[in-house]
């Protein structure tokens, strides 16, 4: 009986167990609620139950122990709590049991499922096990294909015996404190396709070649160190972003759904690893990241022959000279693939380029820390879907342009119960199993004083950092129709002019920076407004007058507003105390 996705309503309905003679029952993704019922033991012929992706909560019943056909076991993804039956332990007929993303505890020895003999697929990742695997265990399983291991609290070295396990073709125990050299037979089982050992502790070097290919392999977040691999030995998935990898980078004709390298200390050019059109990659790549290495020279004209290319980011390298124009021809970044371009931190020269325009999918924009000159193009407007602006840094010069009230998606005000959501991300399906690999944008912004890497970025999360730069004129009134902005700053330009009222409308703003200008006149009354708003800072400008009491600007001190001759209130009377002024004087910085 495959029911899945039907919506059947709250609980698992009684009259299942009207089904005697039932052999497969599917019920994932009902938005189920509740306890597992025990007279699910009554469906005496059950090979097959799968309940994952509902919200079923309490234990495990034991009382699926004496379910004697049981083959398959799928509980994932639900809030599941306390620890596996014993009885589930030695259900020696058991193919599949799937526990994954639940709330399940206990100290558990893998030994312990010894008994399972014709396990084929073991999936414990994602609860609150403490799992020990001894390194002298030899196991009776003699048909294992799938092991995934991830967050288990597994500590020590990698463990031996899966050596033996020639039908291994996925492996994850992912994010875990595994330590140790990387074993070398790693890449010799046979039917291993499909591996992932990222956020570990992982040392050593990856051989110069392999035995196959593999289809995916996520090794990022460890101390793995020395040259690359041959990057033939393998397409869809690669990650190794995040080690400590030298030398440049290999020629490859790989087919690459998703490339990062990002995070190690790469050297040399990217011309020797591009898109062109006698390659397979050229149709393939969709999220390609190089960032934080120290690779050199230019950006190859021949990326923009990546027809598929959803995420570009190269920052934090040594790049320099132009952006070559051949990126705003990809026809997938004019309509609904490129969501990052995040170029930042190198040492890019002349003007912001104008074809910028025909990205119009674009939701992340960052060139910060370059040697941009020349005005923001009002091109730049066009990009109706960017969510994230981040120009700061660089010598940009003229105003601010009036029409950015078509960056509709800052004026959108999202709503957060989509925090779950990341746009710009790629869901990566592995051929043949039910496992997905999701990408999720990451961007460093400075926010609240400080540097933040977001790592999924939410549709809610809308940011505009033009500072560092020599704008100049006023502040347009438009900036105020940025309903859904969390952080503006704009602080370290030459801008004239009073603080628009409007920005007493930016109801979502967290941060705002104006510092280091020459704005003058009053701060408005209509910030007391912005009740989320957490830092602050008006400081060195020329603003005059009272500063606004109550509400969220109780909670500012001096700092938000020193270095404006003219400005009095509360928040400067210890400044004048502690230098023997007069309440009336005034403080010049």
């Amino acid at each position: 009986m495959y029911l899945n996705s039907c919506n059947l309503g709250r609980v698992i309905s009684p009259v299942i167990t009207n089904f005697s003679k039932l052999e497969t029952l599917y019920l994932r993704w009902n938005n189920l609620q509740g306890g597992i019922p025990s007279s699910l033991d009554s469906l005496s012929s059950l090979a097959t139950l799968d309940l994952s992706y509902n919200q079923l909560t309490g234990q495990i019943p034991p009382s699926l122990c004496d379910v004697s056909a049981l083959r398959e076991l799928h509980l994932s993804h639900n809030q599941l709590k306390g620890t596996i039956p014993d009885c589930i332990l030695k259900m020696s007929s058991l193919k599949v049991l799937s526990l994954s993303s639940n709330g399940l505890t206990g100290n558990i020895s893998l030994q312990l499922f010894d008994n399972l003999s014709h396990l084929q697929e073991l999936d414990l990742s994602e609860n609150q096990f403490h799992i020990n695997i001894s390194t002298s265990w030899v196991p009776q399983f003699a048909y294992l294909e799938q092991l995934l291991l991830g967050s288990c609290n597994i500590e020590g070295s990698f463990p031996p015996f899966l050596s033996q396990q020639f039908l291994l073709n996925v492996l994850d125990p992912s994010d875990n404190r595994i330590v140790g050299n990387l074993p070398s037979w790693l890449w010799y089982l046979p039917n291993l396709i499909f591996l992932n050992l990222s956020n570990n502790m992982l040392e050593g070097s990856l051989p110069r070649k392999i035995s196959h290919t593999f289809m995916t392999v996520d090794l990022h977040g460890n101390g793995l160190y020395g040259s690359l691999p041959a990057l033939d030995f393998f397409s869809y998935l690669l990650d190794l972003s995040d080690n400590e990898f030298t030398g440049s980078i290999p020629e490859t004709n790989g087919k690459f759904l998703f490339l990062s390298l990002s995070g190690n200390k790469l050297t040399g050019e990217i011309q020797t690893f591009a898109c062109t059109d006698s390659t397979e990659i050229a149709d393939a790549l969709e999220i390609f990241n190089l960032s934080k290495n120290k690779l050199t020279g230019i950006i190859p004209r021949s990326i923009g022959s990546c027809s598929r290319l959803s995420v570009l980011n190269l920052a934090q390298n040594v790049l320099q000279r132009e952006i070559p124009e051949e990126l705003g021809n990809l026809k997938a970044l004019r309509t609904l693939n490129l969501r990052v371009l995040d170029l930042g931190n190198n040492n890019f020269e002349v003007s912001l380029p104008i074809w910028i325009e025909k990205l119009v999918d674009l939701r992340i924009l960052s060139l910060a820390s370059n040697k941009f000159e020349g005005i923001i193009p009002s091109q730049l407007v066009k990009l109706q879907n960017l969510q994230i602006l981040d120009l700061s840094g660089n010598n940009l010069s003229g105003n601010i342009p009036r029409d950015v009230s078509k960056l509709y998606a800052m004026v959108n005000q999202s709503q957060s119960n989509d925090v779950q959501q990341t746009y710009g991300s790629s869901d990566i399906p592995v051929e043949g199993f039910d496992h997905r690999l999701q990408y999720a944008d990451d961007v460093t912004i400075w926010i609240k004083g400080r540097n933040l890497t977001y790592k999924k970025i939410i549709s809610s999360a809308k940011f505009i950092d033009l500072s560092h730069n020599n704008l100049s004129v006023n502040i347009p009134l438009e900036v105020g129709l940025f309903k859904g902005l969390i952080s503006l700053n704009i602080s370290k330009n030459n801008l004239s002019g009073s603080i628009p009222k409007s920005f007493g409308t930016l109801a979502q703003l967290e941060s705002l920076d104006l510092s280091q200008n020459r704005l003058s006149g009053k701060i408005p009354s209509e910030l007391l407004s912005l009740t989320f708003l957490a830092v602050l800072n008006l400081s060195n400008n020329m603003l005059s007058g009272l500063i606004p009491q109550g509400k969220q600007f109780s909670t500012f001190g001096a700092s938000s507003f020193l270095g404006n001759p003219n400005l009095y209130g509360p928040q400067l009377e210890n400044c004048t105390r502690n230098l023997g002024l007069g309440n009336k004087e005034k403080i010049f910085f």
